[in-house]
């Protein structure tokens, strides 16, 4: 869980600090009161690309940090990385200077953008809007379709049935579940054989 985030002179903020509890957390305000900086900022922690415009007008560098509580995956890749625990909490820092150049710190030791790009599945998924389109991408597609059966080859992948009635999307029997993932049904069946002959069981759309 995401414990705190804080950033300074980073875009147009001067030093900001939200701190969150446990449950369902929002960030309300009026249009160009910085709800987005803050979310991009936690994007940068999660190995999101930077940039010198990000930093404040007039500053040398911008810094934005976060607590999150540990778990034992992300406990996993900072021993794998060589970085020591913090009890049970996890402190991530990223420092861009104006020249461009940035820093990244764990538990206040050097690392690595890709550090954080291991650490992020493990601790917070930032989605935006209208990121469910991202389903209509073939690449995307066959990310998700082995995510179904991760225990299966592929060409076995249609032996794993879900439960319910079939709907048939021809040439490949898909269910409710499963079909908004296969928006090309000749792709699906290329990838996994197996489906064009066999109907998954999941409830009908």
């Amino acid at each position: 869980m995401l414990v705190e985030l804080r950033a300074e002179n980073y875009a147009v903020i001067d030093h900001a600090i939200a701190v969150f509890g446990p449950g369902l957390n929002l960030l309300t305000g009026e249009t160009g009161a910085g709800k987005s900086i803050l979310v991009d900022a936690l994007a940068l922690l999660m190995g999101g690309k930077s940039s010198a415009e990000v930093v404040r007008h007039g500053a040398d560098k911008a810094v934005v940090s976060c607590v999150f509580e540990a778990t034992a995956g992300a406990e996993t890749i900072l021993e794998e990385n060589g970085i020591d625990a913090e009890g049970h909490e996890i402190i991530l820092r990223r420092e861009i200077l104006s020249t461009g150049k940035g820093r990244v710190f764990v538990n206040n030791q050097p690392a690595t953008v890709a550090v954080l790009k291991q650490l992020a599945p493990e601790l917070a998924l930032v989605h935006a809007q209208n990121e469910t389109l991202t389903s209509f991408d073939q690449a995307q597609q066959r990310i998700l379709l082995p995510a179904r059966w991760p225990l299966l080859p592929p060409q076995e992948a249609s032996s794993a049935p879900c439960s319910g009635s079939p709907r048939t999307v021809a040439p490949v029997s898909l269910c409710r579940q499963c079909q908004p993932l296969c928006v090309n049904p000749r792709t699906a069946s290329s990838r996994y054989p197996g489906m064009r002959s066999r109907s998954c069981s999941g409830p009908a759309s």
